[in-house]
């Protein structure tokens, strides 16, 4: 009965440290980009992070604010922030700012 309750120990063990390493594999290949990619207009834009000012939300669309732009993309604010690594902030369901 023990070994039964140990292997059943070990297995969720595993588990999570498996669940641990995915969440860092994701975190480190979202810190590894440098850029925003954005399709717009049918194209695919990378803004990159530091030329990124403010991003807003228009309902279903964004507007990512540049410091030469707007790019306005047909694409929910929470899927953005996601993929943002943290050095962006959400101060409002409608707003992600840079912290620099």
């Amino acid at each position: 009965m023990m070994f039964i309750g140990a292997f059943l120990l070990m297995v969720l063990q595993i588990r999570e440290n498996q669940e641990v390493i995915q969440r860092l594999l994701t975190e480190n290949k979202r810190m590894k980009k440098s850029f925003l990619e954005i399709i717009s207009n049918r194209k695919m834009i990378k803004v990159p992070y530091y030329n990124i000012i403010f991003i807003e939300s228009l309902s279903d669309y964004i507007k990512v604010n540049t410091i030469e732009s707007e790019i306005v993309n047909k694409e929910k604010i929470s899927k953005v922030y996601d993929r943002l690594p943290d050095i962006f902030l959400r101060i409002h369901r409608s707003f992600i700012i840079k912290k620099e």
